[in-house]
């Protein structure tokens, strides 16, 4: 699946392999400073660095909520 093939290549870049070091342990992460329409991306990209850990998003809102978890569920298939 293309999709795959994509989160495979950008979990082997050195500032996903830095994200994932500093994740590792656990903690919060803000997306402050990625575009709101990067964010699912990026939250996608996290999921796959850790498939076994939950992972939490607040939004500022129920239809933020919604059309991240759409975005979200579309980048993971």
């Amino acid at each position: 699946m293309a999709g795959e093939d994509l989160f495979a290549s950008v979990s082997q870049t050195p500032a996903a392999q830095s994200l994932a070091q500093r994740l590792e342990l656990g903690g919060a992460l803000s997306l402050a400073g990625i575009s709101r329409a990067a964010q699912p991306f990026f939250a996608a990209v996290i999921r796959c660095l850790f498939p076994q850990r939950a992972i939490v998003v607040v939004t500022d809102g129920v239809k933020t909520q919604e059309r991240f978890h759409q975005d979200v569920e579309t980048w993971l298939g």
